[in-house]
Protein backbone atom coordinates (compact mmCIF):
# COMPACT_ATOMS: atom_id res chain seq x y z
CA UNK A 1 0.00 0.00 0.00
CA UNK A 2 2.47 2.46 1.02
CA UNK A 3 4.33 1.85 -2.28
CA UNK A 4 1.73 3.10 -4.62
CA UNK A 5 -0.94 5.13 -2.47
CA UNK A 6 -0.14 9.00 -0.77
CA UNK A 7 -0.07 8.31 2.76
CA UNK A 8 -2.47 10.70 3.64
CA UNK A 9 -5.96 12.40 2.36
CA UNK A 10 -7.23 14.90 4.02
CA UNK A 11 -5.22 14.10 7.23
CA UNK A 12 -6.28 10.64 7.48
CA UNK A 13 -4.81 7.46 7.13
CA UNK A 14 -5.69 7.06 2.86
CA UNK A 15 -5.99 2.95 4.11
CA UNK A 16 -8.94 4.75 6.20
CA UNK A 17 -9.91 7.36 3.81
CA UNK A 18 -10.77 4.68 1.63
CA UNK A 19 -12.53 2.17 3.84
CA UNK A 20 -14.82 4.73 4.66
CA UNK A 21 -16.21 4.86 1.22
CA UNK A 22 -17.25 0.98 1.45
CA UNK A 23 -19.49 -0.95 4.10
CA UNK A 24 -16.53 -3.04 5.14
CA UNK A 25 -17.33 -5.46 2.46
CA UNK A 26 -15.07 -7.13 0.24
CA UNK A 27 -17.10 -6.73 -2.80
CA UNK A 28 -17.22 -3.07 -2.28
CA UNK A 29 -13.57 -2.35 -1.60
CA UNK A 30 -12.69 -4.70 -4.57
CA UNK A 31 -15.15 -2.26 -6.92
CA UNK A 32 -13.55 0.83 -4.92
CA UNK A 33 -9.59 -0.44 -5.64
CA UNK A 34 -10.98 -1.11 -9.41
CA UNK A 35 -12.75 1.79 -10.28
CA UNK A 36 -9.42 4.04 -8.90
CA UNK A 37 -7.26 1.52 -10.95
CA UNK A 38 -9.02 2.77 -14.24
CA UNK A 39 -8.52 6.71 -13.23
CA UNK A 40 -4.85 5.73 -13.52
CA UNK A 41 -3.00 7.69 -15.82
CA UNK A 42 0.59 7.32 -13.87
CA UNK A 43 0.91 7.26 -10.08
CA UNK A 44 -1.87 7.19 -7.75
CA UNK A 45 -2.33 11.06 -6.79
CA UNK A 46 -4.86 12.45 -4.07
CA UNK A 47 -7.12 13.28 -7.73
CA UNK A 48 -6.77 9.53 -9.31
CA UNK A 49 -8.60 8.22 -5.29
CA UNK A 50 -11.35 11.08 -5.63
CA UNK A 51 -11.98 10.33 -9.61
CA UNK A 52 -12.46 6.52 -8.45
CA UNK A 53 -14.27 7.10 -5.68
CA UNK A 54 -16.75 9.30 -7.79
CA UNK A 55 -17.29 6.72 -10.30
CA UNK A 56 -17.37 3.96 -7.18
CA UNK A 57 -20.22 5.92 -5.58
CA UNK A 58 -22.02 6.43 -9.05
CA UNK A 59 -21.79 3.33 -10.54
CA UNK A 60 -21.53 1.07 -8.01
CA UNK A 61 -22.71 2.08 -4.37
CA UNK A 62 -25.86 3.92 -5.36
CA UNK A 63 -26.81 0.96 -7.39
CA UNK A 64 -25.80 -1.80 -4.94
CA UNK A 65 -28.26 0.20 -2.24
CA UNK A 66 -31.02 0.07 -4.16
CA UNK A 67 -30.78 -3.21 -4.90
CA UNK A 68 -30.42 -4.35 -1.28
CA UNK A 69 -33.48 -2.22 -0.60
CA UNK A 70 -35.75 -4.11 -3.73
CA UNK A 71 -37.62 -7.01 -2.28
CA UNK A 72 -37.43 -5.52 0.87
CA UNK A 73 -39.49 -2.49 -0.08
CA UNK A 74 -41.54 -1.80 -2.57
CA UNK A 75 -40.02 -0.35 -5.74
CA UNK A 76 -42.18 2.99 -5.54
CA UNK A 77 -40.92 3.01 -1.86
CA UNK A 78 -37.51 2.62 -2.88
CA UNK A 79 -38.00 5.50 -5.90
CA UNK A 80 -39.93 7.26 -3.11
CA UNK A 81 -36.98 7.19 -0.60
CA UNK A 82 -34.00 8.43 -2.99
CA UNK A 83 -36.07 11.31 -4.50
CA UNK A 84 -36.90 12.49 -0.94
CA UNK A 85 -32.73 11.97 0.11
CA UNK A 86 -31.83 13.42 -2.72
CA UNK A 87 -34.26 16.58 -2.47
CA UNK A 88 -32.72 16.87 1.52
CA UNK A 89 -29.65 18.47 -0.43
CA UNK A 90 -27.38 18.02 2.90
CA UNK A 91 -25.76 14.59 4.27
CA UNK A 92 -27.66 15.11 7.95
CA UNK A 93 -30.59 16.08 9.28
CA UNK A 94 -33.40 14.58 11.29
CA UNK A 95 -36.10 12.32 10.74
CA UNK A 96 -38.68 15.37 11.84
CA UNK A 97 -36.98 17.52 8.76
CA UNK A 98 -37.00 14.72 6.53
CA UNK A 99 -40.84 13.71 6.89
CA UNK A 100 -41.45 17.57 6.25
CA UNK A 101 -40.02 17.09 3.40
CA UNK A 102 -41.80 13.60 2.60
CA UNK A 103 -45.03 15.93 3.25
CA UNK A 104 -43.97 18.71 1.42
CA UNK A 105 -43.10 16.24 -1.54
CA UNK A 106 -47.09 14.78 -1.35
CA UNK A 107 -45.39 11.37 -0.46
CA UNK A 108 -46.54 8.53 1.52
CA UNK A 109 -44.67 5.71 3.21
CA UNK A 110 -44.06 4.19 6.68
CA UNK A 111 -40.65 6.56 6.61
CA UNK A 112 -39.55 5.16 10.26
CA UNK A 113 -39.25 1.47 8.15
CA UNK A 114 -37.57 2.83 5.24
CA UNK A 115 -35.03 4.42 7.12
CA UNK A 116 -34.61 1.23 9.52
CA UNK A 117 -34.31 -1.07 6.22
CA UNK A 118 -31.85 1.49 4.59
CA UNK A 119 -29.49 1.52 7.79
CA UNK A 120 -29.76 -2.13 8.11
CA UNK A 121 -28.14 -2.52 4.67
CA UNK A 122 -25.41 0.40 5.29
CA UNK A 123 -26.90 3.10 3.14
CA UNK A 124 -27.67 5.68 6.25
CA UNK A 125 -25.82 6.14 9.91
CA UNK A 126 -27.07 7.47 13.38
CA UNK A 127 -25.04 10.35 15.09
CA UNK A 128 -25.58 11.12 18.39
CA UNK A 129 -24.26 13.96 20.36
CA UNK A 130 -22.20 12.71 23.66
CA UNK A 131 -20.53 15.89 25.49
CA UNK A 132 -18.57 18.06 22.74
CA UNK A 133 -18.07 14.86 19.93
CA UNK A 134 -20.50 13.31 17.74
CA UNK A 135 -20.30 9.46 17.86
CA UNK A 136 -21.25 8.00 14.05
CA UNK A 137 -23.55 4.75 14.53
CA UNK A 138 -23.27 2.45 11.68
CA UNK A 139 -24.69 -1.18 10.77
CA UNK A 140 -21.46 -2.01 8.86
CA UNK A 141 -19.46 -0.86 12.32
CA UNK A 142 -21.25 -2.65 14.74
CA UNK A 143 -24.19 -5.09 14.03
CA UNK A 144 -26.17 -5.29 17.13
CA UNK A 145 -26.77 -0.92 16.28
CA UNK A 146 -30.13 -0.06 15.67
CA UNK A 147 -31.44 2.72 13.89
CA UNK A 148 -33.38 5.08 16.58
CA UNK A 149 -35.63 7.87 14.66
CA UNK A 150 -34.64 10.64 17.50
CA UNK A 151 -31.00 10.35 16.26
CA UNK A 152 -29.63 12.28 13.89
CA UNK A 153 -29.29 11.31 10.30
CA UNK A 154 -26.49 11.08 7.96
CA UNK A 155 -25.80 9.59 4.55
CA UNK A 156 -23.17 7.07 3.86
CA UNK A 157 -19.97 8.94 2.21
CA UNK A 158 -20.13 7.29 -1.05
CA UNK A 159 -24.15 7.86 -1.05
CA UNK A 160 -23.25 11.38 -0.09
CA UNK A 161 -21.67 11.20 -3.37
CA UNK A 162 -23.95 9.69 -5.71
CA UNK A 163 -27.20 12.22 -4.23
CA UNK A 164 -24.63 15.20 -4.55
CA UNK A 165 -25.44 15.54 -0.88
CA UNK A 166 -23.47 18.62 0.81
CA UNK A 167 -20.66 16.65 2.41
CA UNK A 168 -17.18 15.29 2.55
CA UNK A 169 -16.07 14.52 -0.91
CA UNK A 170 -17.65 17.89 -1.92
CA UNK A 171 -14.77 19.75 0.08
CA UNK A 172 -12.27 16.83 -1.26
CA UNK A 173 -13.54 16.68 -4.59
CA UNK A 174 -12.38 20.63 -5.18
CA UNK A 175 -8.57 19.29 -6.11
CA UNK A 176 -9.75 17.92 -8.74
CA UNK A 177 -8.97 19.72 -12.39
Amino acid sequence: FKEFFPAKIENKDVRKFLLDYTRHIPRDMIDLMTKIRDCCTGPISKNTIIAGINRYSADYFYGEIRDELVGILDDKVVDDLFSILQSMKTYRFTFKDMKATMDEMGIKMDLEQALSQLYDIGGIGTVTKKESNDEYSFKFRDRYSKYCSTDEIVIHLALQNALKARGKLERVGKALP
